[in-house]
């Protein structure tokens, strides 16, 4: 009997985040599924989850399981109650270079807020992204760029 357990570790620590470069959400969640699986299984055969065996997961346990998980996911798609959202307006021209003119650009900080304000608003990026940028994204030749990080390992070049 081969123990899952190693295996399993192996492919969350190694296989996807060094061979295959799978970003740590990514891990994360097929490590979450993988912990579906394994209590799934164990609540099935009655066997604690460490001690679960790769012959133990056939092809019928496995579909059984993803029979479950689609039943799973169709209670999860029964919708909400509605509740009344209301839509965000865009700003005006005026109220866009008020916020920009906010920042003091005589000092440093004013300066820096202007900037991550204007990179903001004029390339719709993301707060999470510009907090993120570092020293090493930044290019002041032959014309002044930014690399800015996104979501999902996206990358985008902002004069």
């Amino acid at each position: 009997m081969t123990p899952i357990a190693p295996h399993i570790t192996a492919y969350l620590q190694q296989r996807l985040p060094r061979e295959r470069n799978a970003s740590p959400n990514t891990v994360e969640s097929y490590a979450y599924v993988f912990q579906l699986l394994l209590e799934y299984a164990s609540q099935l055969l009655r066997v604690a989850p460490s001690a679960l065996t790769l012959e133990q997961l056939d092809a019928s346990l496995i579909l059984n399981f993803l029979t479950w998980l689609e039943q799973i996911r169709r209670v999860l798609e029964i919708p909400v109650k509605k509740t009344e959202s209301r839509l965000v307006k865009h700003l005006t021209g005026e109220e866009l270079q008020a916020l920009l003119d906010a920042p003091d650009r005589t000092e440093r900080d004013g300066i820096r807020d202007r900037t991550m304000l204007y990179l903001c608003f004029s390339g719709g990026r993301r707060v999470a992204g510009l907090v993120a940028v570092q020293w090493q994204d930044l290019t002041l030749r032959p014309q002044p760029t930014v690399l800015i990080h996104g979501k999902g390992r996206r990358q985008r070049c902002q004069p």
